[in-house]
């Protein structure tokens, strides 16, 4: 809603806010026409880009500097589901099998200021 894009724009200004990372990925979603009980998204070619370079006026930098731009090696796999009781057996099948390693509160956005922010992350996140 507009009141709450005004909010946001507000609490923003009052506090200097500027961003600090800019994430890009590839996303292919899969879910059954009209069956919302299990989604999934499966995010590649996942980087992370520092936004110190962004000219007044902007709100991101479209050019990444050598230093300030990394790729993450991994792809990422969001299982989203809902009212299901018992998860279907070919999604327990994909959750187990090679390569599909669980991360509990896993974040790209985390992640990436991991990465390139480390001296502003209070607590490194557990997976790393």
């Amino acid at each position: 809603s507009l009141a709450a894009m005004e909010a946001v724009h507000s609490a923003i200004a009052a506090n200097d806010l500027w961003p600090l990372l800019k994430t890009t990925f590839m996303r292919m979603s899969f879910a059954l026409p009209g069956d919302r009980r299990v989604a999934l998204n499966f995010d590649c070619n996942v980087a992370f880009q520092t936004q110190w370079n962004v000219a007044p006026g902007h709100w991101c930098s479209d050019v990444p500097a050598k230093e300030s731009h990394v790729h993450f090696p991994y792809a990422c796999l969001e299982v989203k589901t809902e009212r299901v009781a018992v998860p279907p057996i070919w999604l327990h099948r994909l959750l187990r099998s090679e390569g599909v390693q669980e991360v509990p509160l896993f974040s790209k956005f985390l992640q990436g200021t991991a990465m390139l922010h480390s001296d502003r992350v209070r607590t490194l996140p557990d997976w790393l």
